[in-house]
């Protein structure tokens, strides 16, 4: 594997494999989030190119932390940068949410970073960011390798798969209403979505932690491993997982992040949609053929057939994916014809 390469301040990533990035986060001694690391993270996400990189691993560079929270300090910048005098209702922050993002979408950011709205544009990336790992059509895998708390949760939460160190300790939790906060990274809506209503309430109130078997039964990781198997685990994850369409992968994350909020006819269409482009993929065309020739050769029956049969598809060999793929196997096709 790889040596570690340190890429900016705060992030140092490697490659178990040429499509295959993982991306550690080392700010010592807490491993706090802050402006500067999303700023980092955006530099290396935003640009990720699917022909080069199909599955992304986030994990933490300091021993027993994957991400504590986020820095406590940049909060207390943004409360003293507001005058007591200025009116600032929810509603009222609401709005220059918006607007930043406007202002942030013409290239604009450094220049609300130098007025007292600075916090603002902090909250959007931190959104933006977020939002990358959910619509990218890369796997995002988060490896949590220690405390995960408050932002750091959010942080994990935000990713598609999520594999935990197995650990008898409180690791993982919305703790912000503790100190007088609430989620602000968007702890409510993913606690609320996965866990329902009573349960997302108790734990966001309570600002209760949750150790790694707890977390695994509520359904917040997908694994659970022994932490010196963590990488190792998170990377068979992603190689698994990497061999899927990009397209598919894209579509799915799109169809349950965006369409599990719409109403049901509306989240059936933006399914319907994805499935017909899906099936106008040509490596997907490939792949229908390859599986109607392969059912019609060995025409499985039993359950142990079926066992057998299946494997190749669900460990990713079946067919490759890779963007063009198709269209090179036609190629070859052609040539040994001529």
């Amino acid at each position: 594997m790889a040596d570690w390469e340190q890429v900016s301040l705060r992030l140092r990533t490697r490659r178990p494999q040429a499509d295959i990035l993982i991306i550690s986060l080392v700010n010592g001694p807490y491993n706090f989030l802050d402006r500067q690391c999303f700023d980092e993270l955006n530099a290396i996400i935003a640009p990720l190119d699917i022909k080069t990189t199909r599955a992304v691993i986030l994990t933490g560079g300091v021993k027993d932390i994957f991400v504590l929270h986020y820095n406590v300090d940049e909060i207390i910048d943004f409360g003293l940068s507001v005058p007591s005098w200025l009116p600032t209702p929810p509603f009222m922050l609401r709005a220059a949410l918006r607007l930043e993002s406007m202002i942030a979408s013409l290239g604009l950011r450094f220049l609300v970073r130098k007025t007292l709205f600075a916090g603002v544009a902090d909250l959007n990336l931190y959104k933006e960011v977020c939002n990358l790992f959910r619509s990218k059509p890369q796997v995002f895998i988060a490896a949590i390798n220690g405390a995960c708390f408050a932002g750091g949760c959010e942080f994990a939460l935000a990713c598609d798969y999520r594999v935990l160190i197995d650990t008898q300790t409180p690791v993982m939790g919305q703790i912000e209403s503790l100190i007088g906060l609430i989620p602000g990274g968007g702890g409510t809506q993913f606690f609320s979505r996965t866990l329902g209503t009573a349960k997302a309430l108790e734990l966001c109130l309570e600002g209760k932690t949750l150790n790694s078997s707890e977390a695994l039964e509520l359904g917040l990781v997908n694994r659970v491993t022994p932490a010196e198997d963590l990488l190792p685990t998170a990377i068979e994850v992603a190689q698994r997982l990497a061999r899927r369409s990009p397209y598919v992968i894209q579509a799915i994350k799109d169809s349950i992040h965006i369409g599990s909020s719409l109403t049901l006819s509306d989240g059936l269409l933006r399914e319907q949609g994805w499935f017909g482009g899906a099936a106008l993929m040509a490596e997907t065309h490939e792949a229908m053929k390859k599986y109607a020739r392969l059912i019609e050769e060995e025409r499985p029956h039993t359950l142990d057939d079926f066992q057998d049969y299946l494997q190749p598809f669900a460990n990713g060999t079946f067919f490759d994916f890779t963007p063009g793929s198709a269209k090179s196997a036609t190629s070859t096709k052609t040539v040994k014809t001529d």
